[in-house]
Parts: C-alpha cells; sequence; structure tokens
C-alpha cells in the first residue's frame, strides 16, 4: 500500500468538493519549467482553434520568454519521446 500524504489527501479531498484550489507547479511534474511552458503553448493553440503548421524556434523563445538553447533543448528531448 502506498503512502499518501497528508497535504496530498487534503488537496484531493478539496478538489473533489469543488474548493477553490491554487493552480499546480507543473514543472515539478513535467521537470523544467521551458518543457512546461513548451507543452502549455502547445495545448492552448490547439485547443482554442489557432493551431497552425509549426512555429519558429525564435518565435516560441518570444512567446515564452525563455532562452533559445532551453527552448531548443527541450523541444530534442520532447521529439526523442
Amino acid at each position: 500500500m502506498a503512502y499518501i500524504s497528508g497535504e496530498f489527501s487534503a488537496r484531493c479531498v478539496d478538489i473533489f468538493q469543488n474548493r477553490s484550489v491554487p493552480p499546480m507547479n507543473l514543472s515539478k511534474l513535467f521537470g523544467s519549467k521551458s518543457r512546461t511552458k513548451i507543452l502549455e503553448k502547445f495545448v492552448i493553440e490547439n485547443v482554442s482553434g489557432n493551431s497552425k503548421a509549426g512555429f519558429f524556434i525564435r518565435e516560441l523563445c518570444r512567446d515564452l520568454d525563455e532562452q533559445i538553447n532551453s527552448v531548443r533543448r527541450e523541444l530534442m528531448n520532447l521529439e526523442e519521446l
């Protein structure tokens, strides 16, 4: 049986009771702030119907306020998945 922390279980109870819950820090789940921003950008573009054929790396850097090397590295990491 896995141990669940009190904080986690309290958060789950809040979610199920429809209370206001502060947003999660997704960079903990995905491993990096840059990767989180890139995935959020792709999902938002896709859901909003504004999806296009692709993105320029410099465009992503400007939109996400990230350095070009971190964006390039994370795109390569995502490509390998």
